[in-house]
């Protein structure tokens, strides 16, 4: 049996939703888990898709389970279907707590890496994406360039929560009491230090005295571009 691929899952996904031209109503209209920041990680191949938004999915958009995700399909092939709808499964699994629902995140800006690893920005504003965070301090920043590719793709955006702390592991945005910015992933914190790793691995760890940082601020996700509202 052929294996199918993330990549071409979401190839799959993107092309049945080519037709619909409000994905973010979409997403919610549907309840997709993750609201319309998961659909444009969906359909990216960012992530991969799970069962649960297979099946919203596909009766979404009137279509079999399969001509999404063959392999979806292919783990419930052998369970009873929903009567009168394509592919669609009864589960016995009790449905999840509902989650909190996408709200607009104000763009405040655009990024891009510039050659000493800090970064180059435009603090214009720009509008809003749709993300599911709780966070009211929420914003987002347009990326620009590929110096932070794989990780984030010019055209999209990063949403930055900023109430909530930043773990290690986690990408941040730190922002010097300079005026200087980065994003990068942290590393850790020890004492009255703090080290960063780069993020596309074009610079060495960079180690900070936390005297000389303003804040750090989580970095929630990214979204593609067509999560932008206006």
């Amino acid at each position: 049996m052929k294996e199918w691929t993330q990549e071409e899952e979401a190839a799959n996904l993107k092309r049945l939703l080519s037709s619909v031209d409000n994905k973010a109503q979409f997403a919610k209209d549907n309840n997709v888990p993750g609201g319309a920041s998961m659909l444009s990680q969906h359909q990216s191949g960012h992530r991969p898709i799970g069962l649960e938004a297979g099946l919203i999915y596909a009766k979404a958009l009137g279509v079999s389970l399969a001509e999404i995700s063959p392999r979806l399909a292919k783990m419930v092939e052998d369970v009873p279907k929903l009567t009168g709808t394509p592919n669609l499964i009864q589960s016995n699994v009790e449905p999840a707590l509902e989650l909190k629902k996408s709200r607009r995140v104000p763009i405040t800006g655009s990024v891009r890496g510039g050659d000493d690893g800090y970064l180059v920005q435009d603090v214009v504003p720009d509008g809003w994406v749709e993300y599911w965070t709780g966070d009211p301090n929420a914003y987002a920043l347009r990326i620009r360039g590929d110096s932070m590719h794989p990780r984030y793709r010019a055209g999209e955006f990063v949403v930055v929560t900023p109430s909530i702390e930043a773990q290690p592991g986690r990408d941040v945005v730190v922002k010097l009491h300079d005026g200087k910015c980065l994003l990068k992933e942290l590393n850790w914190i020890r004492g009255d230090e703090i080290q960063l790793l780069s993020i596309n691995n074009g610079y060495a760890p960079t180690t900070i005295p936390k005297e000389e940082v303003e804040c750090i601020c989580r970095v929630a996700g990214s979204v593609g571009p067509d999560s932008m509202v206006f």
